[in-house]
């Protein structure tokens, strides 16, 4: 049995006083809309291939704020880091994933589509990333959207980490596609049910899972074995099951006395993305 990495021992934010980033937006076309993103970038040339991570905002807010909100800048060191923007703006400002999902779902847009094509572009027009790993996060809905991804197109990413998100849609049962797969929640969120003590919650008379049952998912599509590493960091607690089939990991973290609101901490209290980067980078980020 491998031995279990140093899980819970999150890396708190830290300054990244020689690091620089450079900030474009990128638009395509998918199904007949116009669409953008936002691009981050170190802005003194890497020659090397780098991480691709890529983060869905929740509803109703902008790729720059959630740039501002999720910021994978501050804690990653050199990557490239993707922000792509819903369909907008106001009561459209969503993504389609399942029936959580307002608008975008009612109008069908190809959120999935849209997504797979900014990875194509990103991989096209940034030096050496032709083949460089995709990791996928969310928040919200852009974490159900998150996990649709992982249903619908797997084979695009290495790993995936959302925040106040399960799955919005049946996929394939209760065993979706192999993924390494990090689920982030507050015990006091009113929209996700960590457990079968919370009360249940449903979209759209669609019952959703509790992230237990997420996990237990993917613990059951990476054929993980028994053994659970287990740590904390401030209000956090992770589970992370890190012998599994294909050298994928299944993480739960729980911050205590956390609402739905992304968590964005600093100094003792570690932030959501840095306990999903700290995730990634188990992964090979």
């Amino acid at each position: 049995m491998a031995t279990a990495p140093p899980v819970g021992r999150v890396r708190f934010p830290t300054t990244r006083s020689g690091l620089t980033w450079q900030r474009r937006q990128i638009t395509l076309s998918v199904g007949g809309r116009r669409r953008s993103s936002l691009l981050l970038t170190p802005a003194a040339g890497v020659r090397r291939r780098l991480p691709i991570v890529v983060e869905l905002a929740g509803a109703y807010v902008t790729a720059a704020e959630e740039a501002a909100r999720a910021d994978y800048a501050a804690v990653t060191g050199p990557a490239v880091l993707v922000y792509p923007q819903d369909i907008g703006p106001g009561r459209e400002d969503n993504w389609d994933a399942g029936a959580c999902c307002g608008m975008a779902a009612a109008k069908h847009v190809d959120d999935v589509g849209f997504i797979a094509a900014v990875i194509r572009r990103v991989r096209s027009s940034v030096p050496h990333e032709g083949d460089a790993p995709v990791y996928l996060s969310g928040y919200s809905n852009g974490g159900k959207m998150a996990l649709r991804m992982a249903c619908t197109d797997p084979g695009l990413f290495r790993a995936v980490a959302v925040y106040g998100a399960v799955e919005s849609l049946i996929c394939h049962g209760d065993r979706p596609p192999p993924m390494s797969v990090l689920e982030m929640v507050g015990t006091d969120d009113p929209w996700t049910a960590l457990d079968a003590a919370s009360p249940p919650v449903t979209q759209r008379g669609f019952p959703e899972p509790t992230v237990a049952q997420e996990a237990g998912f993917y613990v059951r599509a990476d054929h993980c074995a028994h053994h659970v590493a287990e740590g904390s960091a401030g209000p956090v607690t992770e589970l992370r099951w890190v012998d599994c089939a294909g050298a994928r990991q299944v993480g739960v973290a729980v911050w205590n006395d956390q609402n739905h609101g992304w968590p964005q901490k600093d100094g003792s209290e570690p932030s959501a993305q840095q306990v999903a980067w700290d995730f990634f980078r188990s992964l090979g980020a």
